[in-house]
């Protein structure tokens, strides 16, 4: 199985221990890791034998289809062990280092689910042939029951004592779930330069140097608007600069319409868990959205078991997103940030009816920045749980930013419900904006095979 060129991979290399752990959960995750890649059409590369995690894995992939390749070294196949013989074909090499240069050449990205100390070998070489710019393939870790979070600890230490620069973190793409890593992994880009040596010394304030990601999402809409068709519209974004690429090639971009055919309801993401908090707030106008931005963040959301702190709330009109196909009236992103970077985004869409009360509660203020050309204004202390959702239920998927550069790897948590907005709060943040534009909605954008879950907690019935 040769490599291919480009993230639209076709062969994924599965490194993982010759055990099967202590807890269930290794092996269900082996398991549902294996179908994952089968249904995907893809192709297992992975350490060879028939023991543990190993098994699991490359027998799930083989008997839905999918071709396996088992790279084994020599020493590994003892006459007689129970580990001599592999699923689907089988390489014998002669050493460790050659089955890792070997997967390296058969492999588009690597995954590692818990293993043991030949799994840490593969996993430092991998990671270290990929700073010094040996290959740019994707690396993920499935930390299934939070396995790989002392790695995780560890990079951070020797990251905090200027023993590992800073951009080593973004060779790791971390997920809980399988399909969540296969997405995040198609929609992979290499740093553009792996030899810059960043070492983030804390500023004044104990906060990091490192720019914040949310400065990756354009401010003011100089260089772009929504106009179907037009020169600098949603069809040409990609066009204007380089670093906006991702907006006409990217694979993972948003928005997407929620279409219940596709959508797997599952149980087990769990309820949003919002520790949100009242802080000093401005209004800022960006020219194609009005932006509340907290200062300092406003409390945190945990997710898949990382804290992002919320950093502000803009809202799009109409939504961006469609559930069966159906638009509303309005969006609002409430944008989180990670202290590593990562982004996640709550959307709550709205229909015509009722007043929002959130909404209300900052009219005032919309009003005044709608009669000012004043780019900020402060508006004090706001209390972002008064933001409300009403419901537990949610989709989940991986995607980009809606507006340029588009960045991707953008974890999306759509509410199910929907709630109520007046004609006249929706006419007010357009208003605000004074671009003279009766949207700020991106197009939606192809799906490209990506998984889309509909949390429902287990006691609720089947009605959505």
């Amino acid at each position: 199985m040769a490599a291919t060129p480009n993230r639209q991979f076709k062969n994924i290399c599965v490194l993982s221990g010759f055990t099967y752990g202590k807890h269930k959960e290794f092996v269900e995750a082996a398991i549902d890791l294996g179908r994952s890649i089968a249904a995907r059409k893809l192709h297992l590369v992975y350490g060879g034998g028939n023991r543990g995690l190993s098994k699991m894995v490359s027998e799930a992939a083989f008997i839905r289809g999918s071709q396996v390749l088992g790279i084994i070294p020599r020493v590994l196949k003892p006459l007689g062990s129970s580990c001599d013989s592999s699923t689907g074909e089988e390489l014998v090499v002669s050493g460790m280092q050659e089955r890792i240069t070997e997967m390296l050449n058969h492999a588009d990205a690597f995954i590692f689910l818990p293993g043991d100390l030949a799994t840490l070998e593969a996993l430092i070489t991998l990671a270290s042939w990929a700073h010094l710019h040996i290959h740019q393939k994707p690396i993920g870790l499935l930390n299934v029951n939070n396995f790989y979070d002392g790695f995780i600890a560890f990079l951070n230490h020797a990251i905090k004592n200027y023993f590992i620069p800073s951009n080593v973190k973004k060779l790791f793409i971390c997920a809980h779930t399988a399909n969540e890593l296969l997405d995040m992994l198609q929609a992979y880009k290499p740093e553009p330069d792996p030899w810059t040596f960043v070492l983030e010394r804390p500023n004044n304030d104990g906060n990091s140097s490192r720019s914040s990601a949310m400065s990756k999402e354009v401010d003011e809409e100089k260089e772009f608007n929504y106009e179907k068709g037009g020169e600098h519209g949603p069809d040409r974004w990609g066009e204007i600069h380089s670093e906006w690429s991702a907006c006409k090639n990217g694979t993972m971009q948003s928005p997407i319409d929620l279409l219940n055919e596709r959508v797997e309801v599952v149980s087990h993401l769990g309820r949003l868990k919002r520790s949100y908090k009242p802080s000093n707030a401005t209004l800022r106008n960006r020219g194609h959205d009005i932006m509340l931005q907290w200062k300092g963040g406003a409390g945190t959301i945990l997710i898949n078991g990382t804290k992002y702190v919320l950093q502000q709330c803009h809202w799009h009109s109409p939504s961006e997103h469609t559930i069966d196909g159906k638009r509303f009236a309005l969006e609002a992103h409430m944008v989180h940030e990670s202290h590593d970077g990562k982004v996640a985004v709550v959307g709550i869409v709205y229909k015509i009816g009722r007043p929002d009360s959130f909404l209300a509660s900052i009219s005032d203020h919309l009003r005044n920045i709608s009669g000012s050309n004043e780019r900020d204004a402060t508006v004090g202390v706001i209390d972002p749980r008064a933001i409300k959702i009403g419901s537990s239920k949610y989709y989940r998927y991986i995607g980009s930013l809606t507006v340029p550069p588009c960045t991707e790897n953008v974890t999306w948590t759509i509410v199910r419900k929907v709630r109520s907005v007046t004609r006249e709060q929706v006419r007010l943040l357009r208003v605000a904006v004074h671009d003279e534009s009766n949207t700020n909605a991106r197009p939606l954008q192809p799906i490209n095979m990506r998984s889309v879950k509909l949390y429902k907690p287990d006691e609720e019935n089947e009605n959505c």
